[in-house]
């Protein structure tokens, strides 16, 4: 920078006597945080207004991973993917970077790697109960943690053998349901935990409703005849009805729903009303 001859102060505490047209440095030492250094110019007319800067000094807590994925196939195999983050919660350094990697099934969350430099996590589930799976990941320098990414989850285990039945009394049993927004409006099915568990549909006024909750798979027997029941009701009741229709496939999807359990039907009722169908 080019200067008059002036007086240089730092954070009130540092002076220096500086000479024309020359480029200054200095080092300081401060603690580790936000800091805010001044710089304040004067010759014999007088002083400058303040020049401010706010940096962070240190080790910065990184944000998070980024696109952090997971696949499981059907053989078990989970891999979890991620990206490293590319800067710190207050934009300050974060330094080199390792990841701790957890397991989490049915509200129980288990370490399974720690301390690894690879953006890449694998390992292969033994089958059993029926469970969602997912995996977090936490991003640590050498003094500092990041918040803990989540991936999406999946379902992976034994069909649920009969006879069944859930009161979905738990938002981690509720994971093991697939949650379909077809109309894709943001207004779908989702846990609650209002009357001790339920699962509840979003209103949208501006669409028909499109919007599915599909059972984990259910192991069936062939020549077999199976009821199936559940409760359901309108929280508008007749003032505001709804419309259910149950259906039955082998995969969950939409699309795989081919069978009919109970027709197209209006819910007009504020209170629980008992459907049953045949299968």
């Amino acid at each position: 920078m080019l200067i008059t001859p002036f007086m240089l102060t730092v954070l009130k505490f540092l002076r220096v006597q500086l000479k024309l047209e020359k480029e200054v440095s200095t080092d300081l030492t401060v603690d580790e945080g936000v800091t805010n250094f001044i710089v304040i110019l004067s010759n014999e007319a007088g002083e400058s207004p303040r020049a401010k800067l706010s940096m962070y000094i240190g080790n910065d807590s990184p944000e998070e991973v980024e696109n952090l994925q997971l696949t499981l196939d059907k053989d078990g195999k989970a891999t979890v993917t991620w990206e490293a983050p590319k800067e710190g919660v207050h934009n300050g350094y974060i330094g080199q970077l390792t990841y701790d990697v957890f397991r989490n099934i049915g509200g129980q969350s288990e370490k399974v790697s720690t301390y690894q430099t690879d953006t890449t996590f694998s390992e292969t589930i033994t089958k059993g109960k029926l469970s969602s799976y997912s995996y977090s990941v936490q991003a640590i320098n050498s003094t500092k943690k990041s918040a803990i990414a989540t991936t999406n989850g999946e379902i992976y285990g034994n069909a649920i053998e009969v006879p069944f039945s859930d009161d979905f009394a738990t938002k981690e049993s509720s994971l093991i349901y697939t949650i379909i927004d077809a109309n894709n409006d943001n207004s779908t099915w989702y846990w609650s935990d209002a009357k001790g568990g339920v699962f509840k549909c979003k209103y949208d006024p501006k669409n028909h409703g499109d919007d599915w909750l599909i059972t984990p798979p259910i192991h069936m027997k062939p020549g077999k005849t199976y009821n199936v029941s559940f409760q359901a009701m309108a929280v508008g009741g007749a003032t505001y009805p709804e419309r259910l229709e149950v259906k039955w496939g082998t995969n969950n999807t939409a699309e795989a729903m081919t069978g009919e359990l109970l027709p197209k039907t209006v819910l007009n009722s504020s209170t629980y009303k008992t459907f049953t169908g045949t299968r």
